[in-house]
């Protein structure tokens, strides 16, 4: 929980500012400009690997959360369900970071001619 605390209240620290809060963008920009300004720009390789790391508590919880309410399906059914609902969460949150600074336009592909 104090990791937790930690994180939001650095989120709120880096998010707290009018044009942020101001400006009309659907949910899913809101959400991915948020997540761009928590990152540290100027060092996007350092700034995927302490997202994930951020993240830890919160994918933790969202898995517990999952398995609570599995637990009422049969046994068979709640090990497939919890595997691959916990799998899914975990990947998404681990390529968010990466996503969301590619979009911005702050990772270059060595790939790129």
């Amino acid at each position: 929980m104090a990791a937790i605390f930690a994180v939001a209240m650095f989120a709120g620290t880096r998010l707290l500012n009018e044009e942020f809060l101001m400006g009309y963008r659907p949910i899913t920009r809101k959400i991915g400009d948020a997540i761009y300004l928590m990152l540290a720009h100027a060092q996007p390789y350092l700034a995927i690997p302490l997202f994930s790391l951020a993240t830890i508590p919160m994918v933790f919880i969202v898995q517990l959360v999952i398995l609570a309410m599995s637990t009422n399906l049969p046994v068979g059914v709640m090990l497939v369900t919890t595997m691959v609902a916990a799998a899914l969460v975990e990947e998404t949150v681990k390529s968010v970071g990466i996503v969301v600074l590619a979009e911005h336009g702050r990772l270059h592909s060595l790939w790129q001619s």
